[in-house]
Formats: structure tokens, C-alpha cells, sequence
């Protein structure tokens, strides 16, 4: 009785066993279900895998170090976890001191742009008492396919493409330039001969004047005039030229150069007029009523129609 027992109990629990072998096998079989996403494709997937790794050698997705794949390799799986591979290209960035070769994961040349952050642009201003900056300062980037030829920012980019990266600045300078004023010169029989008299002393004109400086990698590549104009303008200095008798020494003889000289016999002002000769060349009232370019005007006259007669004494000094 007891071995029948026995035999039956045996036999149950193998029974058993393989029921729960069966279904371990199941289970592996069955795995884990994964969201695999390959340079934006997304798929539902069933593995077996323990890592990031092992599931993309199971999904024969090849990758390198400069992929983006998230997350690590080495990470491990769960269920319902999310897996993502950006596969990236090499780029060669050109500048002036070197060429880098960049991974990205853009496919046109203006995502990649964007993604090396080739853009940054910077600003600053500073002002003097007679001159003002204003410096604008960028980065230019230059599309290349591997072959050489130009390309523009939504051409595809292929492996090895080229970004030729320069640093421009604009230099922007306003000075102000001195308008030095012209010099005009009469003749005046009003003044001795050899002698000058500045009449109006002139003004300094003032210009203001904005050029821009271009610079590639610093080296200028060229400057442009912007504008220019007078912030005030310049005036003329006018001298007169003598070419006339000698007033001063006549006058000095005559009245000791003072233009209100007044002597008891009639005569008045710096030639000592008497009024009935004022009055015949012209004048009117007595000379001191006036100044002295009125006084030499009416002696000019004078001279002209009789010479030095008029001055018996002093005449010798014309």
C-alpha cells in the first residue's frame, strides 16, 4: 500500500514540475516589450535583451561613440521602457585658426548651424566728448557640400559637409573734423599801403563725419564713408589790403590821431576838416559827428580831387 502510495505522489510532482517548467519557458519567450526610436521612427518592439546594447544588436541597429543614444548602452531594460538612437554625421567646421570635424544629428545645413550654436551675436557702444562707437560684432557661416560646391542652409547634409565659420566686425566710428574758414581779401584805398585790417575774424566750421570698418577674422576688409554732414558751418575771415595814402602818419601830424579832435580856429576830427570842406566833399554835419572810416572816406575824396594841398603841413607825411 505504501509504494502505491508512493508511486502516485512520484508521479504527480513531475507532473507539476513540467507545468512550471512550461511556463518559465513561456515567459522568457515572451520577453520584454520596448519603444525603440531610430532617428524618429518609432517602433514597438518584443526582446530578450538585458541592455540598451544587447537590444539594438538584437534590432541590428549599428552605432558608434558619437551617436545620441538614450538611455546609455550599458543601461539596463525594463518593461515598457523607451529607447532612442540619433545617429549623428561628422562635419568639418572651418575657421581661421583651425578646422574641427563636429558630430551632429541635423540633416540640413541650417539645423546644424543651429545645433553648434554658430550664431552668438554680441553688442556694445561707448562715447567720447568728440567722437562715438558703435561696434556690431557677428559670426558668417558659409555652406560647402563634401564636393566643394556652395550649398544654402536647407540643402540635406551629407557626412563630411563643410561650414566655413568667419568672425565679422563692424566698426562703426563718428568724429568731428575741423572746416577751417577761407580768408577774403579786399582792396581799400582806406588803409595805408602795406597795411592789413582784419574786418571779420571767421568761425571755425565743425563736420560730422560716420565711417564703418569691416573686419574678416581681423583683418580689415574694407572701411565705407556712412555719411557727413556740417554741425555748423565755417564763416570767411575778411581782411582788407591797404593801397591808399599814408592815414596814420596824417592823421597822427594832423590831430594826434584822435578822430573827436576839435581846435579852436574850425578845423575838427582826425584830418582837421574845416565844415565848409566836409560839406564839399560830402559830409554832413562836423567830421567828429562821425567815426574814423566815415573821416578817412571823406579825406580819400579829398585826395583824390587836390592831393596832400589841403594839408600844407602835414600833406608831407602822405
Amino acid at each position: 500500500m505504501s509504494s502505491t502510495i508512493a508511486r502516485i505522489f512520484t508521479a504527480a510532482l513531475s507532473v507539476i514540475t513540467v507545468v512550471l517548467l512550461d511556463a518559465g519557458v513561456a515567459h522568457a519567450s515572451t520577453g520584454l516589450t520596448v519603444s525603440l526610436t531610430v532617428d524618429d521612427q518609432t517602433s514597438q518592439v518584443t526582446t530578450t535583451a538585458a541592455t540598451v546594447a544587447g537590444l539594438l544588436s538584437q534590432q541590428n541597429v549599428t552605432v558608434d561613440s558619437h551617436d545620441d543614444i538614450t538611455p546609455t548602452p550599458t543601461s539596463a531594460l525594463a518593461d515598457g521602457e523607451s529607447v532612442t538612437v540619433n545617429h549623428t554625421q561628422p562635419v568639418a567646421v572651418q575657421r581661421a585658426t583651425a578646422t574641427t570635424t563636429e558630430y551632429v544629428t541635423a540633416d540640413t545645413f541650417d539645423a546644424a548651424v543651429v545645433e553648434l550654436g554658430l550664431y552668438p551675436r554680441t553688442y556694445a557702444a561707448r562715447a567720447g566728448s568728440f567722437s562715438a562707437h558703435r561696434d556690431h560684432a557677428f559670426l558668417t557661416v558659409a555652406f560647402r557640400t563634401p564636393t566643394g560646391m556652395p550649398a544654402v542652409g536647407k540643402d540635406p547634409l551629407l557626412p563630411n559637409s563643410v561650414l566655413q565659420v568667419k568672425h565679422v566686425r563692424l566698426d562703426y566710428a563718428v568724429n568731428r573734423h575741423r572746416i577751417v574758414s577761407a580768408t577774403r581779401r579786399t582792396r581799400t584805398p582806406l588803409i595805408p599801403a602795406g597795411h592789413t585790417v582784419v574786418v571779420r575774424r571767421g568761425r571755425v566750421g565743425v563736420r560730422s563725419v560716420m565711417r564703418v570698418t569691416r573686419l574678416v577674422d581681423g583683418h580689415v576688409l574694407r572701411r565705407h564713408l556712412i555719411s557727413s554732414h556740417v554741425v555748423r558751418s565755417a564763416s570767411a575771415r575778411v581782411v582788407q589790403v591797404g593801397t591808399g595814402p599814408n592815414w596814420y602818419g596824417l592823421a597822427r601830424c594832423e590831430s594826434g590821431g584822435n578822430p573827436n579832435a576839435v581846435n579852436a580856429a574850425g578845423y575838427y576830427g582826425l584830418f582837421q576838416f574845416s565844415a565848409s570842406t566836409w560839406h564839399s566833399v560830402g559830409g554832413r554835419g562836423i567830421p567828429t559827428n562821425w567815426g574814423r572810416r566815415e573821416q578817412t572816406y571823406r579825406a580819400w575824396l579829398l585826395y583824390k580831387r587836390r592831393g596832400a594841398a589841403p594839408w600844407p603841413v602835414c600833406g608831407r607825411y602822405l
